[in-house]
């Protein structure tokens, strides 16, 4: 679709700034995933979680957007940012299909700690981590 398209455009375009390598791997897995929107913003945020600074260095002048809401609540928790997270998934994913999806990736992506205290002023991701 077209819409499959403009995201692998997109997408290309950010990892091209980045590494042309990268880019070309990417191209290959859009095509063999069927241009999925998930798997291409996955790659994308792997690239960005191996160098953060690089990654918003290179594409720091393009001005559409990568990463979808679920993206952008990932980038929040690896960014160190969990009330902000937690505060978008109680608030914003809340009674949408992303908010299961959301929970899950809290319990199992190491990114929230059951051992430490979060201090976001909501009772709900201690319940969850607990």
């Amino acid at each position: 679709t077209s819409e499959a398209y403009g995201n692998a455009l997109s997408t290309f375009t950010y990892l091209r700034l980045i590494d042309n390598t990268l880019a070309k791997e990417f191209l290959s897995l859009a095509a063999s995933s069927g241009y999925d929107r998930e798997q291409m913003q996955e790659f994308a945020f792997q690239v960005y979680k191996k160098n953060p600074a690089r990654f918003l260095a290179r594409t720091d002048f393009v001005r559409s957007p990568l990463f979808d809401e679920f993206y952008g609540f990932k980038l929040a928790l690896f960014g160190g940012d969990v009330c902000g997270a937690v505060k978008t998934m109680f608030e914003e994913f809340k009674g949408t299909d992303l908010y299961p999806k959301a929970v899950a990736y809290i319990l199992r992506s190491g990114e929230v700690s059951s051992n430490q205290k979060y201090d976001c002023g909501d009772a709900g991701l201690e319940m969850l981590l607990n």
